[in-house]
């Protein structure tokens, strides 16, 4: 993560290399944090530089558009997981708003249906 940081945009590591990346990192680091969470190896420095970080992707991922909507609906649904998952970081709860009205639009309007596939692909 500390290499990642002087990659010189003001999110840091968490915006290092793509949108796409970091959404995928996002989902690793919570289901690493799930296990270790508890345990008395997850020391206060690296626990609250994964915090750290968690915020920097929700506050990267909130502002970042791409034309592509499989990355959009990837970056969305990391962005409603770090929201979900600690509710008490400032901006989360305008992330799970603005994951929600991403997610809904594409996935959840009955104009959408007849263009998803039955695996949840876009058949337009």
């Amino acid at each position: 993560m500390h290499d990642a940081d002087a990659c010189g945009t003001p999110y840091g590591a968490a915006s290092f290399p793509r949108s796409l990346d970091t959404a995928a990192r996002v989902s690793s680091r919570l289901y690493a944090y799930q296990i270790l969470r508890n345990s008395t190896s997850l020391i206060p420095r690296p626990h609250v530089e994964l915090l750290r970080i968690l915020d920097k992707s929700g506050q990267y991922l909130a502002r970042t558009v791409v034309s592509t909507p499989n990355w959009m609906l990837g970056q969305k649904q990391a962005l409603a997981e770090i929201a979900l998952y600690f509710p008490e970081l400032a901006d989360s709860s305008a992330w799970l708003a603005n994951a929600r009205n991403y997610l809904g639009h594409q996935l959840l309007t009955p104009a959408r249906q007849g263009e998803l596939r039955e695996d949840g692909a876009d058949a337009s």
